[in-house]
C-alpha cells in the first residue's frame, strides 16, 4: 500500500500522466486525447480475468476519421494520485473494442461519443486456441498456460526526445511483460488434453480443479488487477490483513466527522454507503452454502459413495475470514441444513493416469463443495461505497471500515462504533471514474464473517 504524503492536499486529485491514442498502420504515429476528455472509466473485478474500460470524449475535429479509428488502435493510459511513487500509477495500454453513443451538438460542429478498450491480453486470448496435453499441479500449468499464451509487453511510452525545441515525442515499447502473482500453490496433479480452449478456459477450468497444498480452501480465481494478474485463494489474503489492507477508512452514520476538514482525515472517509446484498436463508439452502453433497461414482470400480460437505462445521476448523479470530458466520449456527438438498455428480476413474495418481477426478469431491460453499459466502453480505481515488489499489486487497453511527441510549444520543459491521472486507470490484480534476473509486466490498463480541 502506498502512503498518501503532505503534498496530497485536494481530496480526488489525479495526475493524468499519459492518455495517447495510437492508430493503426494507416494512421499517424499518436494522438494525445487530454484535449478531447470527458471521463475514464476503468473496471476490474475478482470475478473477471481482464480489465475493461472506456473514454467519453468530446470533439470537435472528427477524429474517429482522422485517426482513423477502426477498431486495430490502442488506448496508453498513465494516470497517478499525486504524491505517490510513479510505481503506483495506472499504467497500461489496452485495445480499443469499439466506438459507441455517439451525439452530435446542435451545430454538428461537437460530437460525443464513448470509445470503449479492454486488456490487449483478452485479444491474445481469443485469438489463441489450444489444443494440447498438460500435466501438473494447477498453480503451475496456470502459469505456463498465461506465460506461454497471454503474457504480451504490456506498456508502451509516449517519451520525449533528447533536445528540445522542435523534435517531437517519440512512441517506444516497454519490455515489460505481463505479471503474474501466484498467491497458492496446489497440491493435487492434473492431466488433461484442451479441446481448443481458449487460455481463459482452460485457467478457469483449473481454477475448479485446484485443491490447495494444506486441503483447506480451494476458492481458487484468476483475475487482472492495474497491477497485474492474480492466482489464488482468498484464505491467504485473510490470513495477512494488514499487508494486504489499503488502510482503514471510516464511515460516519452521524454527521459527526463526516464534513472534516482535515484532509489526511477526510481522504480517508467514505463518501457514500449503501448495502447491496445481506444474507437470504432460502438461498443459502438451495444453492448449497450451507451443506450440500458430491455422489462420487468410481467408474473403475463400478460402485459409488456419498461426500457429505457441512459449511458451518469447517467454518472455524479450516479456514481464515476477514474478521480473524474473532469471525463468527453471518447466519445462526444451529440453522437447519441437509446436503441432500443439493447434489452433484463427480465421476471418479482412478486409473485413468497412472502416471498422474491424486489426480482432479479422485480429489473432486474434496474441493467441489468447499470451493462453492466458500464462494457463495461471498455474496451474503455485500456493499458498495465511493471513496476517494487512489491509484495504488487493487481488487483482492482489504479495507479497514470503522462505522460510526448514533445510538439511543434512554435521553441520551451517543455516537460510538458499530463492532458488529466494522472490520475487514475483501473488495471484489473496483470503477475508476475520472477526469481531468478528479478522480473516485466505486467500491464493492464483501464481509465473510461478522465479529464476535
Amino acid at each position: 500500500m502506498a502512503l498518501l504524503s503532505e503534498d496530497y492536499d485536494t481530496v480526488g486529485d489525479v495526475d493524468i500522466k499519459q492518455l495517447y491514442l495510437v492508430p493503426g498502420i494507416r494512421g499517424r504515429q499518436f494522438e494525445d486525447l487530454k484535449e478531447f476528455l470527458v471521463e475514464i472509466n476503468l473496471y476490474e473485478s475478482i470475478f473477471s480475468p481482464f480489465i475493461t474500460g472506456s473514454l467519453i470524449l468530446s470533439d470537435s475535429i472528427n477524429l474517429p476519421k482522422l485517426a482513423p479509428i477502426l477498431g486495430d488502435e490502442l488506448i496508453i493510459l498513465q494516470v497517478l494520485t499525486p504524491s505517490m511513487d510513479e510505481k503506483f500509477s495506472i499504467f497500461k495500454t489496452f485495445k480499443i473494442n469499439s466506438i459507441k453513443d455517439k451525439v452530435y451538438s446542435e451545430n454538428g460542429l461537437t460530437q460525443l461519443y464513448k470509445i470503449t478498450f479492454s486488456s490487449m491480453e483478452m485479444f491474445a486470448d481469443i485469438l489463441s486456441p489450444i489444443s494440447k496435453s498438460f500435466k501438473g499441479n494447477p498453480h503451475e500449468l496456470v502459469k505456463t498456460i498465461f506465460t506461454d499464451y497471454l503474457s504480451i509487453t504490456r506498456n508502451l511510452n509516449v517519451a520525449k526526445r533528447p533536445g528540445g525545441g522542435d523534435t517531437t515525442d517519440k512512441l517506444e515499447t516497454l519490455d515489460i511483460p505481463s505479471p503474474i502473482t501466484i498467491l497458492t500453490e496446489t497440491e493435487n496433479l492434473v492431466n488433461f488434453v484442451s479441446p481448443n480452449w481458449t487460455p481463459i478456459k482452460c485457467i478457469n477450468w483449473l481454477c475448479g480443479q485446484s485443491q490447495s497444498v494444506n486441503k483447506k480452501a480451494n476458492n481458487f480465481l484468476f483475475w487482472e488487477t492495474t497491477k497485474g494478474f492474480y492466482y489464488g485463494t482468498f484464505n491467504d489474503i485473510f490470513k495477512d490483513p494488514l499487508t494486504y489492507s489499503i488502510g482503514k477508512y471510516t464511515q460516519n452514520v452521524t454527521s459527526e466527522g463526516a464534513d472534516t476538514k482535515d484532509i489526511a482525515k477526510k481522504v480517508f472517509n467514505i463518501k457514500t454507503s449503501r448495502v447491496k446484498q445481506t444474507f437470504d436463508q432460502l438461498e443459502n439452502v438451495l444453492t448449497g452454502y450451507l451443506a450440500s453433497r458430491v455422489v462420487d461414482v468410481d467408474l473403475y470400480n463400478k460402485s459409488y459413495d456419498y461426500s457429505d460437505y457441512d459449511h458451518i462445521s469447517n467454518f472455524v476448523l479450516n479456514y481464515s475470514h476477514t474478521n480473524g479470530l474473532n469471525s463468527v458466520p453471518i447466519l445462526d449456527i444451529t440453522t437447519t441444513r441437509n446436503p441432500q438438498v443439493y447434489q452433484t455428480l463427480n465421476y471418479n476413474i482412478p486409473k485413468l493416469f497412472s502416471s498422474a495418481p491424486n489426480n482432479f477426478s479422485e480429489v473432486y469431491k474434496d474441493i467441489y463443495s468447499n470451493r462453492r460453499s466458500n464462494m457463495l459466502e461471498l455474496t451474503n453480505f455485500r456493499k458498495e461505497i465511493i471513496i476517494p481515488g487512489r491509484t495504488d489499489i487493487e481488487c483482492g486487497s482489504l479495507i479497514e471500515i470503522d462505522i460510526i453511527e448514533n445510538k439511543v441510549r434512554g435521553d441520551n444520543v451517543i455516537t460510538q462504533k458499530d463492532d458488529l459491521y466494522s472490520g475487514f472486507y475483501l473488495i471484489t470490484a473496483i470503477s475508476h471514474k475520472i477526469n481531468l480534476s478528479s478522480h473516485y473509486i466505486t467500491m464493492e466490498i464483501s464481509k465473510d464473517s461478522l465479529f464476535a463480541e
